[in-house]
């Protein structure tokens, strides 16, 4: 088994929804920087990274993103959450990370899902 933290972003801060209910916070961690750094504290090195409001439309934590992928070298980073377009599959992987998850367009329109899969393989 290989545990992979998941650092899931919300208005700019790190938390963890009750049964996934976008309006039942059980953790708030303000600063994403300080949750990463406890993670790495304890050993971990590969983490997945879930932007909440992109996935729901209500905003963006690109900014967060970037700051948690690009925080030290040598971490590995899968990136999710309102991935809808190729200019933000580009942007995460250019911003450092390894991977990024693509959820829903990618089911809906399978085009959009070769074309992804062939310049970003």
């Amino acid at each position: 088994m290989i545990a992979i933290p998941a650092i899931d972003l919300r208005e700019g801060a790190c938390v963890q929804l009750v049964g996934g209910s976008y309006d039942a916070e059980r953790v708030r961690v303000e600063d994403p920087l300080d949750a990463l750094k406890q993670w790495l504290a304890l050993g971990f090195r590969t983490f997945h990274v879930v932007d909440l409001d992109a996935a729901l439309g209500k905003g963006s934590n690109a900014e967060v993103v970037s700051r948690l992928v690009s925080h030290a070298p040598g971490l590995t980073f899968t990136v999710g959450g309102g991935v809808r377009d190729v200019a933000r599959v580009e942007a995460v992987l250019v911003g450092g990370a390894s991977a990024v998850v693509v959820g829903t367009r990618a089911i809906e329109d399978l085009a959009w899902l070769r074309e992804v899969a062939e310049r970003f393989p």
